[in-house]
């Protein structure tokens, strides 16, 4: 806010962004110079926040201790230094992700049996599937046979699932020991310097939680962005087989809330990098608190470190509200249009059923399955643009420690020593 007096009373003039903070400060300063009589130098029309600012596209950074700008950060280059880190383990995944693989497969072909071959084959006796004929269309026998089929496709799933998890359970221990460190090494070769201007919270944070974060996208989250995409695929190819029109009806808004996801991914960088400066000084203060102690009680300052916890811990509560307020418009969004296009899709379905005949209800519950298949995927989607953001933004800081040099290297010591 520009404000003067005028009249001998505070006057608002007129109201700015953060964004011109610095240029209205220069303002400020030639103004004051120019009333005073003075000459302003070239120096006074220069902003004072440069060194605040990314010098690509202009905007404050949004932690002045990290000049980091969450717009102009090469995101693929952080993603493909943690995809390195997995080299080591590529038998193991690729075993993994033919586990998934093979889910999905098998997930694909329940909908079929529960729907088109239990309502068109067997309940109606006609279109009953080559390998059900040779129970002579005994409907006992056959519904039997189907129940058999589905169960051990189930169990099959089960199986794949099991061998997955202990792949899995090998896998992250591994990977996150070694991520932990190699940060804790880099930060023992470091200098005092650098320990000056970080908290110890924060230091604490990048080798526990952020080490965590990341080791549990990669693992958990980026294996299943796959699978899902493909699950999305064969679905959509299916309904297309089934038929063609409704398919357009059950795939028309996927476009949209893809696109959609993929544009929030700004909004919700910024949000976890809130949250995380909030959480890192709320770490910062309470161990202060506990190491020093002794000081506290000696000078009588518990009264004024609980206003301060207080502050911060507003900032931290504040800070994952504004995150959650944002995550449930987008997935209310989300979910309003996954429900809508179930609604048109059973609507339209029943139209083709009772009106033209262009379909069987056996037909209609298969292709219902389908689209409900493509729920589970769908919600991943929605928020794999979360956990991506999340995820890089914890890797990027574990990162920065990771590639610190030294002020002074091992040399320089050993000829000081000499």
């Amino acid at each position: 806010l520009m404000a003067a007096k005028i009249g001998g009373e505070d006057t608002s003039l007129f109201g700015f962004s953060n964004q011109y903070a610095g240029t209205m400060r220069a303002f400020k300063k030639v103004f004051d110079k120019l009333k005073s009589g003075g000459e302003p130098e070239k120096a006074d029309f220069e902003r004072d926040d440069k060194k605040e600012r990314c010098p690509k596209c202009g905007g404050l950074y949004p932690d002045r201790n990290r000049k980091i700008c969450p717009k102009c950060l090469d995101r693929r280059s952080v993603f493909m230094r943690m995809m390195a880190r997995f080299k080591p383990y590529r038998g193991r995944m690729v075993l993994m992700a033919l586990c998934f693989v093979a889910n999905t497969l098998l997930g694909l072909m329940l909908p079929y049996l529960s729907g088109s071959v239990l309502y068109d084959g067997i309940l109606t006796g006609t279109n009953v599937p080559p390998f059900l004929r040779g129970f002579g269309g005994k409907f006992a026998l056959m519904l039997l046979m189907l129940v058999g089929l589905m169960a051990a496709l189930k169990l099959l799933s089960q199986l794949f699932g099991v061998v997955q998890g202990r792949l899995v359970a090998n896998i992250v221990p591994e990977v996150l020991a070694k991520l932990k460190s190699d940060i804790f090494d880099s930060m023992g070769r470091l200098s005092i310097r650098f320990y000056a201007g970080k908290q110890t919270g924060s230091l604490m944070a990048r080798v526990l939680d952020d080490a965590n974060q990341v080791t549990g996208f990669f693992i958990d989250g980026l294996p299943y962005l796959f699978v899902n995409g493909l699950t999305i695929v064969i679905s959509a190819v299916i309904l297309c087989l089934l038929n063609w029109k409704l398919a357009v009806v059950a795939i028309v808004l996927l476009p949209f809330l893809t696109l959609i996801s993929a544009k929030l991914g700004p909004i919700w960088w910024s949000l976890f990098g809130k949250r995380h400066r909030s959480a890192r000084a709320l770490n910062a203060q309470i161990n202060d608190n506990i190491t020093g102690a002794r000081v506290v009680k000696g000078f009588g300052q518990e009264a004024s470190e609980m206003k301060r916890f207080d502050r911060y811990n507003r900032s931290v509560r504040n800070a994952e509200i504004e995150l959650v307020n944002f995550d449930n418009k987008f997935f209310a969004l989300f979910r309003a249009v996954e429900e809508l296009t179930n609604l048109l899709v059973t609507g339209a379905g029943a139209y083709l059923i009772l009106g033209p005949r262009e379909m069987t209800f056996g037909t209609l519950m298969s292709f219902l399955g389908y689209v409900g298949m493509l729920k589970g995927p769908l919600d991943f989607m929605s928020f794999i643009f979360r956990w991506w953001s999340e995820s890089l933004n914890s890797a990027q800081r574990m990162f920065e420690i990771i590639d610190s040099v030294p002020d002074i290297g091992e040399d320089q010591i050993g000829r000081a020593h000499a």
